[in-house]
């Protein structure tokens, strides 16, 4: 395959980084700008031919962006699960409410002789209390959650 000369002009300051790169890295500075060319032209989708070492170059490009999205991943995960656990946390504080003021009700009831329409309206409103709570739990869960998917 043939080759053309190019020729540009860089900064003094980029000119030593690149020189010091290929040095560390045993490079010549035109094999690191024809790395760096093909890693920039792979990575904004063109069909870049592999030779001089480009399989080696397109392999670890393929692997930063492969741990980037699972570190994306990841992260999204992690939130989703945080998102979970505080909604269970929020129905089991839901739950354990109704169970005690079910108890308080049976307690007042028995401790305070209600009968007939007295037992029936503590009865009834402490029942709305609770529908009340749980609706309010689940409508908390589905803000959170429709938070999560934007």
């Amino acid at each position: 395959m043939g080759q053309e000369r190019l020729q540009f002009r860089v900064p003094e300051d980029e000119a030593d980084i690149l020189e010091e790169y290929a040095e560390e890295n045993d490079l010549s500075k035109s094999e690191v700008l024809r790395r760096g060319m093909r890693l920039y032209l792979a990575e904004q989708g063109y069909e870049v031919p592999v030779a001089d070492g480009l399989g080696r170059d397109r392999e670890e490009m393929l692997d930063r962006k492969l741990d980037e999205m699972s570190a994306e991943l990841e992260t999204e995960l992690k939130t989703e699960l945080e998102a979970i656990e505080q909604a269970r946390k929020r129905t089991n504080r839901a739950s354990t409410l109704a169970i005690v003021g079910g108890l308080v009700w049976i307690g007042a009831t028995l401790g305070l002789n209600l009968d007939g329409v007295l037992w029936l309206v503590s009865g009834v409103a402490l029942s709305v209390l609770v529908v009340i709570s749980t609706l309010l739990v689940r409508y908390v869960d589905r803000v959170a959650e429709k938070e999560l998917e934007k």
